[in-house]
């Protein structure tokens, strides 16, 4: 029989050669069971909690090709130590006819694997509580615990040990200085960039870089570090991973959580100097012209969408959004943020929001009005409506027969329990695991629907030209009903100046909206067309 072998370690830390003693120990347990190794895949360095990774992602794909019978691994975590991530890779190999062999255990069936893949993730756990507890002694001792340098400090060479980079902490120190005497965090950040100062980890200065965030402070004006006291544990990084991108996300822990240790050897401003930013920067959010509350007030006010267009309108030089920049004339102003914010665009061209809406507005008429649009978007969504039917056809079986075997495998764990022969706790964790995919796989074949295409009927046509109707004039006058309805319509607008002094629109929109309401299902939002050459009428 034909098998592959993976290999991994985790960490820069453990041994390069930990590869090699890998793959040899899989090659003679290949040897022993009458084996023919035909490749190996492998990956260095690289965490068993991450599912991207290059040699596992080959190794996947050559077993979709059914290139290989049987994989060959030192132990099961080698392949990953996350649950899920193990049930999925096992339910693959297994519908593709592939065994799973371990040098530690053996070849490996349902029941074995999902209790090694709990006590694998209860390990990665045990290893991040392990971690923290150190890094809190690292702290304590005024060392750093980890991760990327604060601009003005170097690391020593001796580990956690830092010490202020004297050509960088007067940069810091001209900061605070310019902060204090009136100018804005983006009046600075412009300045360095104008004088070339290299901006940390080689990037453009920009103002938020230096405002940070006041809920964490951070960045250069608001962290303490500047003023000789170390904070850490600001943040937590998620248990779960997001499913679409594999990573964790961050919450900001609670201030009682946070631990401070003041190092008086790392201050590069004065404590005085240090309180009086702070101060300022607490006056000028008060003062913040966006809302008689304050900057925050303000901030927290425009998680809605303060027109039908606000979060959508991009810079077609460098893509960044285009922001508010006040009134002129009761009339509100646009310019590319990154222009504004560090001056690495060179598109400095000011837009007045009154007429870019116009333009939309009158654009969307004209080029959606073609029913040619409709006819085909729906054959497209037909074709992927389709094709997700016939995929989830194929699949019910598969789930049904794992929800089968589920009910086999809770029923043999719990004669283990009555047996006395392993450990209560693991066998307890490994049924509570079982119930939750079993939870899991109840609810997708129960979200299972059968076909439901969609025709270009007449009264699609005629809900389309309802909500062209609905656009009015100007999308300018749109109440908060009228916005959900049109953000459901545009999803992207990039603005361009043309050499002539025209303003070029490209409006990117969803068509799913206009034929039969708002839809959840994959692949229903469809990129449309363009309008361009619109002309800026000036007043």
């Amino acid at each position: 029989m034909r098998a592959v072998v993976y290999a991994r370690f985790s960490s820069d830390r453990q041994r390069d050669r930990s590869i090699e003693d890998q793959i040899s120990l899989c090659r003679t347990i290949a040897e022993r069971e009458n084996l023919q190794v035909i490749e190996v895949f492998e990956d260095r360095a690289i965490s068993g909690s991450k599912a991207d990774r290059p040699g596992f992602v080959r190794l996947m794909q050559a077993a979709k090709a059914r290139q290989f019978d049987v994989l060959v691994v030192e132990d099961q975590d080698r392949l990953t130590r996350s649950q899920s991530d193990f049930h999925a890779c096992r339910e693959a190999l297994g519908y593709l006819g592939i065994k799973l062999l371990t040098a530690n255990g053996g070849y490996v069936d349902r029941l074995s694997g999902s209790v090694k893949a709990i006590m694998n993730e209860l390990f990665l756990t045990g290893l991040a509580d392990h971690t923290r507890r150190g890094q809190f002694g690292v702290v304590a001792d005024g060392r750093h615990a980890g991760g990327v340098v604060n601009y003005g400090y170097r690391s020593t060479g001796e580990r956690g040990i830092l010490q202020i980079d004297e050509a960088e902490a007067e940069i810091v120190r001209s900061i605070y200085a310019d902060f204090a005497a009136g100018q804005s965090a983006l009046q600075i950040a412009n300045a360095l960039n104008k004088r070339g100062v290299p901006a940390p980890r080689g990037k453009l200065w920009s103002a938020s870089q230096l405002s940070g965030r006041k809920s964490r402070e951070n960045g250069i004006l608001g962290n303490p570090i500047y003023s000789g006291q170390m904070v850490w544990n600001r943040t937590t990084k998620t248990a779960d991973r997001n499913p679409e991108t594999g990573r964790r996300g961050t919450i900001v822990n609670d201030r009682s959580e946070w631990k401070r240790k003041e190092v008086p050897h790392l201050r590069i401003v004065s404590d005085d100097l240090f309180d009086r930013v702070q101060s300022l920067r607490v006056r000028r959010n008060n003062n913040d012209p966006r809302s008689g509350a304050g900057a925050m007030a303000g901030a927290r006010a425009a998680r809605k969408p303060r027109h039908v267009l606000s979060g959508l309108i991009k810079c077609a030089a460098c893509g960044a959004g285009l922001q508010s920049i006040g009134l002129h004339g009761g009339r509100a102003r646009l310019q590319c943020s990154s222009h504004r914010e560090n001056g690495s665009c060179p598109n400095a061209r000011i837009i007045y929001l009154d007429s870019l809406l116009a333009k939309v507005s009158a654009g969307l008429r004209e080029h959606l009005a073609n029913p040619t649009l409709i006819n085909a978007f729906v054959a497209t969504y037909n074709e992927e409506r389709r094709r997700l039917s016939a995929a989830a056809t194929s699949a019910r079986p598969a789930m049904e027969r794992r929800l089968t075997d589920i009910d086999r495998e809770c029923a043999n764990l719990v004669e283990a329990i009555k047996a006395g022969g392993s450990a209560v706790s693991v066998i307890v964790t490994a049924l509570q695991g079982l119930e939750a995919e079993k939870d899991k796989l109840s609810s997708e074949l129960a979200s299972m629907q059968a076909d439901n295409v969609i025709a270009l009927l007449p009264s699609a046509v005629q809900r389309y030209r309802r909500v062209l109707d609905q656009l009015g004039d100007e999308l300018g006058r749109a109440g908060p009903e009228e916005i959900t309805v049109l953000r459901n319509l545009i999803s992207g607008v990039t603005v361009d100046v043309g050499d002539d002094g025209s303003l070029n629109l490209d409006v990117r929109g969803r068509i799913a909206h206009l034929c039969c309401g708002s839809m959840s299902t994959p692949g229903a939002d469809r990129t449309h067309g363009a309008l361009s050459n619109e002309k800026k009428h000036r007043g």
